[in-house]
């Protein structure tokens, strides 16, 4: 995991990091991810 502080995000990556789910390994554990990794884009879906 990386250190508490702060982290510049270079141009052309992205860091992803889970709101709903405080165990996720993301950009926490293992840093910036280069945008051309990234496959399609989630969007949220509200149902009652």
């Amino acid at each position: 995991m990386l250190s508490v502080g702060l982290y510049r995000v270079e141009p052309g990556s992205v860091s992803v990091a889970s709101s709903y789910n405080l165990r996720s390994s993301d950009s926490r554990y293992f840093g910036p991810v280069r945008l051309n990794n990234i496959k399609s884009r989630l969007r949220p879906l509200w149902v009652d």
